[in-house]
Order: C-alpha cells, then structure tokens, then sequence
C-alpha cells in the first residue's frame, strides 16, 4: 500500500515538530509512530553508485540481521523532524547530515507484538510511518553502533538486491537508486 505524505516545501515539513506532524497528518495517514531515514549516496564521477546501508543486530527486535537505510524514530524531544533526523544518522553512523536534498516516498509497515500479562496473552499493532529523505554529509566515513548494528556497506545496486532486507525497505532502496538516476539525467552530480 502506497501511502502518501502530502508534498509540501522541504524547509516547511522538515521544521514540524514530531506532535506538530501527527496532528497535522496522523488522522489520515493513520499510523502510531513517525520515524525518519536517511538515503546517503557516496559521491562518484562513476556510473556506479553506492548506498549506504546498516545491517541490523542479531538481537533487534526489529528486523533482526537485515539491511536498512539508516534512521529511526522522531523522538517527543527532539526539535523538529530535521533535528531527529540529524540525530538518528549520528547515532547510527557517526555522519553529521549537512542538509537534505529531496523526499522520496515514505515507508509504511506493520508491527505485531504478543505481549504476556499474568495468564493471559494478548496482540498488539503499530503502524509506523518512515519520511525519507536524500541527505547531504560531512564525509565519507562512518562507524556502526554495535547495539543497534553488526556493519554497514557501501552498496551499488546490485549488491543491494543481493542483501536481506524488508520487502518495504527493498521497495525505499529502488526508489532512491530510481531518484539518482533520474537526478543524473538532469545533468545534477549528486
């Protein structure tokens, strides 16, 4: 299911605030929790472009050994979604985002949690909505967090369809390859 964030300038949605973004999208989007990620394209005078991806612990609860994008959750603290963005990539990746170049389509998925409460057992459901956005960073060399991640790779294409992931975040990594390549027939080297 394709869901759509309506389109509104960058500087405009970026500066919301995390409880300014669900009461302005929340009813209609219907999703519980707003996360964040970050496409980052190494630059390169090649044809070949390269992503970088995370590849999740063994032991998250989400998405256990498979790749992403980096990002995460938009905290109730943080000062906007810019901010929570910023945040997530330095914790995840060591990288400072200098500044975000464009939105591709969101990520939207499903979580299903059994939770044990004295004898009886019951089923919750998150709906999660990711933003997505091609960011800009200071530099090229990154560092994981072992708690949250065992390595992260610089992909090209094909090596990315070649790791395990999501069938969402497979759907957001073509996107962003889709998004580069289409930037570079505009004649942008990004």
């Amino acid at each position: 299911m394709k869901t759509l964030v309506p389109r509104m300038p960058l500087t405009g949605l970026l500066s919301l605030t995390k409880a300014q973004f669900h009461a302005q999208y929340s009813p209609s989007l219907g999703y519980n929790n707003l996360t964040v990620g970050a496409i980052i394209f190494k630059p390169s005078t090649a044809n070949t472009h390269r992503l970088l991806l995370l590849k999740r612990a063994a032991h998250d609860h989400a998405f256990p050994g498979m790749f992403a994008i980096p990002g995460g959750h938009v905290e109730d603290t943080d000062l906007s979604i810019f901010h929570g963005l910023k945040r997530e990539v330095l914790e995840e990746t060591t990288m400072l985002v200098q500044g975000i170049i464009d939105q591709i389509d969101p990520l939207v998925w499903v979580t299903t949690r059994s939770v044990q409460k004295g004898e009886s057992n019951s089923v919750t459901k998150s709906r999660s909505l990711q933003i997505t956005f091609v960011c800009e960073v200071e530099g090229l060399a990154f560092q994981v967090d072992p708690e949250e991640h065992s390595m992260g790779i610089w992909a090209d294409r094909e090596e990315a369809e070649k790791v395990v992931m999501s069938t969402g975040m497979r759907r957001v990594v073509e996107n962003a390859f889709k998004w580069k390549e289409a930037e570079l027939q505009k004649g942008l080297k990004l």
